[in-house]
């Protein structure tokens, strides 16, 4: 991911924290984002039991992008394509 930081989790799970170029509108300045070690849209589907809500579908026609979501605190995150989405797009993983 440019322009951030990714750490993985115990479960395969990358975080990263990335910066963004919108001004404050919600109460984080950075973007939390998760690319899951499942297929993007299995973990969207998964997060609303979570109580969080969609907020934006920036999935691109090429199958990138992401979804933001806010928890139920209001704070922004994303949930991006897994390593093997992304490969089997022919994109680098693991970055």
């Amino acid at each position: 991911m440019s322009g951030g930081h990714a750490t993985e989790a115990p479960d395969g799970s990358r975080l990263y924290l990335q910066r963004v170029p919108e001004s404050k509108t919600m109460k984080n300045r950075v973007r939390i984002g998760l690319e899951p070690d499942v297929p993007r849209d299995r973990e969207v589907e998964r997060v609303p039991a979570l109580d969080a809500t969609v907020l934006v579908d920036r999935r691109d026609p090429d199958g990138s992008g992401g979804i933001m979501l806010a928890g139920p605190e209001g704070n922004a995150f994303c949930v991006v394509r897994s390593d093997a989405e992304r490969a089997l797009a022919g994109e680098v993983t693991g970055e």
